[in-house]
């Protein structure tokens, strides 16, 4: 029997008089020489507990489950003051004796974290412990993504680093759609309101992982839609405009549209990611460089009855036919009768008409396009939006209406 066997075997005779929170000090060696296992950027032992293992910096349990194969871990215990050299093979016995949570399957972790009582802590920790697993960081982020649409959840996620976790798990599981779908969303719904997050998860290469997922799955609807509600919110930030842009995220949402035109879901997130993003000049005209604006109307003509697309798409186009060359570009793809026809499948919904009317109003500042807008004969519409609602659309309605 081989010294680590016959450690290992000394250890489970004691077994029971061995306390749960005693104290074990790990460190990595190879053939070689001695060294720390990694922890953050130095390289040290580390004392850590049964207790206090799962809270500890991310890296340790794979630190000390990847050892090369000609490699091993020592162990110091530090009431008797022993050193065991564990091999690869018998490490896993080793620390589930002293860290139990290391031994559970992942249908049994993932049983724990889909518990009614469970955490945001006990969920980031388990994903900590289990960064390897494709599933148990999958179903970690859906669960993070159902408790982060309750915003008083969000300080406890925040306190567990969570942000980090649910990045590292989208870096680790590039192969693995819906790690990545699901991480999209949790990070939406984690950007939904406060700057400062948005702002952590753009520091930390979020958008970049955001977009990458988009590039990696174009076929996944699920990933797409997600993703698009994640830019969305990240975009209300000037900074994250810049870098969602940078990273080609504005071609990304184009192309979900172009790829998906049957999915209004998707659509309608789209068309709310580029409507935050086109708040900047530039962004304004790169959407119209990457055909953003074909793909708008067709969306509003293939989904005529979803209110939010309309909206959504319409508050879009107003914002676009600021620059006027867009004007141009959204006449030459049907925005008009477009903008007409929103107006009229939705006469009770102040947002479409309030959007609708705005990008009326925006287009027919142009003279030539004045003319293409009385031709289609919107005047019934702005007159029922100006006496339906004329807080919101009044103004803009009796604006175009006396340029027609």
């Amino acid at each position: 029997m081989d010294t680590a066997s016959n450690n290992y075997n000394n250890d489970k005779k004691n077994e029971g008089s061995v306390p749960s929170n005693r104290n074990v000090s790990l460190r990595c060696c190879s053939s070689r020489r001695w060294g720390g296992i990694r922890w953050g950027k130095s390289k040290r032992n580390k004392v850590v507990t049964a207790d206090t293992f799962q809270s500890q910096e991310v890296g340790e349990a794979e630190s000390l489950f990847s050892v090369s194969d000609h490699g091993s871990v020592q162990c110091i215990d530090d009431r008797s003051k022993k050193e065991r050299r564990i091999s690869r093979k018998g490490i896993r016995q080793y620390m589930s004796r002293y860290f139990p949570m290391l031994s559970e399957s992942e249908e049994a972790v993932i049983c724990r974290i889909e518990n009614e009582s469970s955490r945001a802590e006990d969920i980031i920790k388990a994903m900590r412990l289990h960064s390897n697993s494709a599933l148990i960081q999958g179903r970690g982020c859906a669960i993070l993504t159902t408790i982060a649409k309750d915003r008083s959840n969000h300080g406890s996620i925040a306190s567990e680093d969570g942000i980090s976790v649910i990045l590292e798990a989208m870096r680790t599981h590039g192969d693995t759609v819906e790690v990545q779908g699901q991480a999209c969303s949790a990070l939406g719904n984690l950007a939904a309101f406060e700057n400062n997050t948005k702002l952590s998860v753009a520091s930390n290469g979020g958008i970049e992982l955001i977009v990458r997922a988009m590039k990696m799955y174009p076929d996944h609807p699920g990933t797409q839609e997600r993703a698009c509600g994640a830019l969305f919110n990240l975009a209300s930030l000037k900074p994250n405009r810049v870098k969602i842009t940078k990273a080609g995220g504005i071609s990304a949402v184009v192309k979900a549209m172009q790829m998906h035109p049957d999915d209004a879901s998707i659509q309608h997130h789209a068309c709310c990611a580029l409507w935050s993003l086109a708040g900047d000049v530039k962004n304004s005209v790169h959407i119209a460089s990457e055909a953003g604006i074909p793909a708008i109307v067709k969306g509003m003509e293939t989904h005529q009855y979803h209110p939010k697309l309309q909206h959504s798409a319409s508050g879009l186009l107003r914002t676009l036919a600021i620059n006027s060359d867009n004007k141009f570009h959204i006449a030459s793809a049907g925005g008009v009768p477009a903008l007409i026809d929103a107006m009229e499948m939705h006469p009770g919904s102040s947002h479409v008409q309030k959007e609708a009317c705005g990008a009326l109003r925006n287009l027919v500042f142009h003279p030539s396009i004045c003319h293409h807008v009385r031709n289609h004969r919107p005047h019934k519409a702005l007159e029922a939006a100006a006496d339906r609602f004329p807080i919101e659309c009044g103004d803009s309605a009796n604006s175009v209406l006396d340029r027609i």
